[in-house]
């Protein structure tokens, strides 16, 4: 069997990558989807709160998004908190000092960082992932992280497969 890697990503990752690289400059025209409505990386907006709560527990001050999209949910939007305030941005809802986008297949985010993160958030991006890269993937995801990782992954045939592997990096990870 094959081991893949960053270096070496199995075939069906790059023309994968191609693909989405391809939508985020043309869009779906066939789904009458502009491009800039492509991937936005609005998938986010529904785990605001939840990832807000780890950070606020760690203190964490960097997060990266791995698979970020256009990385249009961190331009200024209003966020109403439970609190009854309300932000004008994800960045100050979190209160940190950072956030920094990545996403291969959009080229202003297309360069891996360097240097790891107190957080690496990951909403929705897994599941677009050819299973034979996810071992390197995942490794690589939780290498950026000091803190904590969150993934959220809308898998259904493979759920269990790609849950266990996850769970056992994040063993290794607190370990």
């Amino acid at each position: 069997m094959i081991e893949y890697s960053r270096q070496n990503p199995s075939p069906r990752y790059r023309a994968l990558l191609a693909q989405y690289q391809q939508m985020h400059a043309e869009g779906l025209p066939d789904a009458g989807r502009p491009p800039e409505k492509t991937f936005p990386g609005f998938s986010l907006k529904r785990h605001v709160a939840k990832i807000g709560t780890v950070i606020g527990v760690l203190g964490s001050e960097t997060i990266l998004d791995y698979g970020s999209g256009k990385g249009l949910q961190y331009q200024p939007i209003e966020i109403s908190a439970p609190d009854g305030y309300t932000y004008n941005s994800v960045k100050e809802f979190w209160n940190v000092d950072s956030i920094t986008c990545y996403d291969p297949a959009y080229q202003p985010f297309s360069v891996l960082p360097e240097g790891t993160f107190d957080g690496v958030v990951s909403t929705d991006v897994l599941e677009h992932c050819p299973k034979e890269d996810l071992p390197w993937i995942i490794e690589e995801i939780f290498s950026f992280a000091r803190e904590f990782v969150f993934l959220n992954v809308a898998c259904f045939p493979a759920k269990k497969e790609v849950f266990a592997y996850i769970w056992t990096l994040v063993l290794q990870f607190y370990e």
